[in-house]
């Protein structure tokens, strides 16, 4: 059993960390997909970027088609119809470059406020420490249970050498801890509770021990739970990417309408994600803000909040904000292609 407790205790430590570690986990497939120094057709995003190709080139001759009549007919061209498609054209040249770099770019603000948001105090508590805190917590009590666990089914001489055996390894594991997560009270807290209730076994208060254990499933819960949360992490990164890869698609489609809502309409869903990933940031640091000031007394609230409500609910929020944001952003770009458009005539 000590061999599983201590698997399932990594894939805890696996789970804990924040966004931005998962992030920086994705930064090299970003690069690889959107500015490997050479986008050409042989990559990903180049091949979308010709398919977007293809599309503008249709469009744009039909918008000059269409300019010609209307200069011929003495009319002003319509302002969407000759400004969108170079805007359109800037954006694909040299391979698509500039769209590329407008997609990392847009990801960069995204984690630059993912970022923020981890890093905000509430209460007195910055929420990435508290998570970092409150995973610690989580996996040391799991490894001094795991110590003293064994001690439970001896008697005699050989239950006080384990004991004092799990005591040293505890004292290991505060050293450890303290390295990295500093002088934190729920160390020693941890700690001397399970020290001080040993001594009470060996002093013939019966079971004082077995009180402090929590329920042998529970790592293996905990370990589940934090690896949703982890592969929830994962997905939104995956899922951006899979957007960002579509951007030349919505580029190209924006302008065989000669409108810009099909690539609004991508803007709004990659920011719909991001919003996820941001929203889920604020949720699990919340959380372990929470835990972190009350105490963690139960920590199965927060591994199920973190490993299954905060992905639901970051997720749905998002949705609807991204219809918010597709709907604020079409009106905004109909009221300024209207402004432009009627300008233009006048000045004609």
């Amino acid at each position: 059993m000590s061999y599983f407790i201590g698997s399932f205790t990594n894939i805890l430590q696996n789970g804990i960390n924040t966004t931005n570690d998962t992030a920086q986990a994705w930064d090299q497939t970003w690069t690889n997909l959107f500015a490997g120094g050479n986008i050409s057709g042989a990559t990903i995003f180049g091949s979308m970027v010709q398919l977007g190709e293809l599309f503008a080139v249709v469009a744009v001759i039909i918008a000059g088609l269409l300019t010609f009549k209307d200069m011929n007919n003495h009319k002003a061209p319509q302002f969407n119809i000759v400004i969108w498609p170079l805007i359109a054209m800037t954006m694909f040249a040299a391979d698509g470059a500039l769209l590329a770099q407008t997609v990392l770019g847009l990801r960069g603000i995204i984690n630059q406020i993912s970022d923020q948001v981890a890093n905000s105090v509430v209460a007195g508590v910055r929420l990435d420490e508290a998570l970092k805190n409150l995973g610690g917590q989580v996996m040391l009590q799991q490894s001094v249970e795991d110590a003293y666990r064994g001690c439970l089914s001896m008697t005699g001489a050989a239950r006080a050498d384990c004991l004092q055996e799990a005591a040293n390894y505890g004292n290991e594991l505060a050293n450890s801890f303290g390295n990295v997560f500093g002088a934190a009270q729920w160390i020693g807290d941890i700690i001397d509770s399970f020290r001080n209730a040993s001594n009470a076994v060996q002093n013939g208060t019966g079971g004082a021990l077995i009180g402090l254990f929590s329920p042998i499933w529970e790592p293996i819960l905990y370990a589940i739970l934090f690896a949703l949360m982890k592969a929830y992490q994962n997905m939104l990164e995956a899922v951006m990417i899979l957007i960002g890869l579509t951007a030349p698609l919505a580029l190209g489609g924006s302008l065989i309408g000669f409108g810009t809502p099909a690539f609004i309409g991508w803007l709004s869903g990659f920011f719909s994600f991001g919003l996820a990933k941001i929203f889920f940031n604020l949720l699990i640091g919340l959380a372990a803000s929470v835990a972190t000031n009350a105490g963690l007394n139960d920590p199965a609230w927060f591994a199920l909040f973190v490993g299954i409500c905060a992905p639901i609910i970051s997720f749905a929020m998002a949705s609807g904000s991204g219809f918010v944001i597709w709907g604020a952003m079409t009106s905004m770009v109909a009221s300024a292609t209207s402004g432009a458009a009627s300008m233009i005539a006048k000045k004609a």
